[in-house]
């Protein structure tokens, strides 16, 4: 009976840690001129999460903001890419940041643009209520509002190194893609623009940059955008931001995601 309820105590404290996963401090490495820790496979969409708001909070008090990278293959070279004409990153890094206002702008700019390129006509820029309306209630069950699980994140990678919580030294979550420059290829925002738009979204939502890998990016919202006109305009700027989901998904579809879910989803292809 001893044993019985010494090893149920066991299990219980093993649950227990293993819902609220640590980092290991020892295993600290450098990755793009910040601190970044490998994450075990094992760890479930809620302990990824966890652990990302966990961090979130410490930064605060601490001047880093935490993300959580993918990194492969393709980041690298689109890193050494980017960085190649300067110096060394920290004028990289100087440069890019000297002008981060007018992402609001920007985006709003390039939608009148993207409707003249492909007909503001068409299925894809239609915005109506009653089948906004019946697309909160199909995608309010399934709304994503965690991040990937380690394994998940794992198996998006290309010739992968491993999936890491990166401690990103700047106070300013907007600054995160100056620091690990992935973006600028095809249709994914160079990393000027990006600073720009992260900032804007940062300042006007709260929308934080919190998963990066070779072709997605993830923001974290503490809620979703319930007001139905602000979800409408946030969709035009995503439509700006990432051509190959509105083509796929259209305006009201992207609008019911913002309504419906905390988490701010990219993928280029």
């Amino acid at each position: 009976m001893k044993k019985t309820i010494m090893l149920l105590c066991m299990i219980v404290v093993l649950l227990l840690t293993g819902c609220k996963a640590q980092i290991n401090e020892d295993s600290a490495v450098e990755l793009f001129d910040c601190t970044a820790f490998p994450l075990d496979k094992g760890m479930t969409r809620k302990a990824v999460t966890d652990l990302y708001l966990r961090e979130t909070e410490k930064g605060k008090t601490e001047g880093y903001t935490p993300v959580i990278l993918a990194l492969d293959r393709r980041v690298r070279e689109m890193v050494e890419i980017n960085i190649s004409d300067f110096d060394t990153p920290e004028k990289f890094r100087e440069s890019v940041l000297s002008d981060t206002k007018g992402g609001r702008e920007l985006l709003e700019k390039n939608f009148e643009q993207l409707k003249e390129n492909y007909g503001g006509d068409m299925e894809v820029f239609a915005e109506d209520d009653k089948s906004l309306e019946l697309l909160i209630i199909a995608k309010s069950p399934r709304a994503q509002n965690k991040l990937w699980s380690a394994e998940e994140s794992e198996d998006m990678l290309f010739d992968g190194e491993g999936v890491y919580l990166v401690r990103v030294p700047t106070a300013n979550p907007w600054e995160v893609t100056a620091w690990l420059p992935f973006c600028g290829w095809n249709e994914c925002p160079a990393v000027e623009d990006m600073v720009k738009i992260c900032r804007s979204w940062y300042e006007e939502y709260g929308a934080l940059p919190a998963f990066i890998s070779g072709d997605i990016m993830m923001f974290w919202l503490d809620k979703p955008i319930t007001d139905k006109q602000t979800a409408r305009d946030i969709s035009h700027q995503h439509a700006v931001f990432c051509p190959d989901y509105f083509r796929i998904a259209g305006l009201n579809s992207q609008t019911a995601d913002i309504m419906t879910s905390n988490i701010w989803s990219f993928w280029w292809d």
